[in-house]
């Protein structure tokens, strides 16, 4: 019983080995470039072997989606053609336009012999600038555009170069000179009378003439204002001395009040309060309306031992008033 059931398991082995051998692939059934890069493996699927390619793509053959750097790119700019786009440098520049200007258009001068400077700026000629006046009986200019005032009047100053020119206007404001004359002689009066010292009080006259009459700001000057803008009075003996000068840069006025102790100082006060009028009327006052107060609108005066200076539009009317205080 045991050796029979041996055989028949032997022979069931048997058979499975043949089974398996018969099974097995043959030599002609392997793919000859089955681990070879690149080759192709056909889907059995298919009958007539047509089926999908998964193959390694072909890395040889170019592909049309892909642009081809072999030809130029339409897109991209020609190297050897030039940029006409670009402004070519070597170009010269255009030449700049002639013009001439000059550095005042209208200006005014408030006494004979003062003077302005005319200054032109000249651009895209080489032509020499030339000054002309309209009017020298009103306004001279030098060749250097010096212009000097002769008489009162309007004059136009015209700067040339070549084909341009510009023009300003200079305007002269002031009393032309009267010709000199010979005082007619005054019939014998009686000598005039010195009123007292204590009948005359100088500073309340200043008070009351500056309170009817708008001079700006003044401030009555100490010894060493007068100094620096009167030079010359401190060192002169006086019974009163009122003094009251502006001190903001645009001076519209100064008034003064002396009285001096000896008569022979008169003319000494005098000449210095002048000497203050002559300085602010040849540049001192700086701006226009403020020279213009100081030329037209001053004087000095005396009466005995008294002496007066005022710089004011109401000038008469307050030398009238001193007058009438010492009379």
């Amino acid at each position: 019983m045991n050796l029979h059931k041996t055989a028949v398991i032997t022979l069931a082995l048997s058979l499975s080995l043949s089974t398996l051998a018969a099974c097995g692939p043959k030599d002609s059934d392997k793919d000859p470039a089955g681990s070879q890069p690149g080759s192709s493996i056909t889907d059995v699927s298919k009958p007539d072997g047509s089926g999908s390619d998964v193959s390694t793509p072909d890395v040889s053959t170019p592909d049309a989606s892909a642009p081809d750097a072999s030809k130029p790119d339409a897109s991209a700019p020609d190297a050897s053609k030039p940029d006409v786009s670009k402004p070519d440098a070597s170009e010269p520049d255009a030449p700049a336009k002639a013009s001439l200007t000059l550095n005042k258009s209208d200006f005014t001068l408030f006494k004979a012999g003062q003077t302005a400077h005319l200054k032109a700026q000249v651009t895209g000629t080489d032509s020499k600038v030339k000054f002309t006046s309209s009017d020298e009986k009103i306004a001279t200019v030098a060749e250097d555009g010096t212009v000097t005032a002769v008489a009162p009047g309007n004059a136009t100053i015209t700067a040339t170069a070549g084909d341009l020119s510009a023009k300003c206007v200079v305007r002269c404001k002031f009393e032309a000179a009267k010709p000199d004359t010979k005082p007619e002689p005054k019939p014998d009066t009686k000598p005039d009378v010195k009123p007292e010292a204590s009948k005359v009080d100088l500073s309340s006259f200043a008070a009351t003439t500056m309170a009817n009459n708008q001079f700006g700001f003044l401030e009555q000057a100490n010894d060493d204002l007068l100094n620096e803008y009167y030079t010359g009075l401190t060192a002169i003996p006086t019974e009163q001395r009122l003094v009251y000068i502006c001190m903001m840069s645009n001076n519209p006025g100064e008034f003064a009040l002396i009285q001096v102790k000896d008569s022979k100082d008169v003319a000494s006060v005098k000449s210095i309060l002048q000497a203050r009028i002559d300085y602010m009327t040849s540049g001192g006052a700086y701006y226009p309306a403020a020279t213009q107060m100081w030329t037209e609108n001053s004087t000095v005066v005396s009466n005995g031992n008294y002496v007066m200076m005022v710089v004011h539009e109401n000038k008469q009317a307050i030398v009238d008033s001193f007058n009438a205080l010492l009379k």
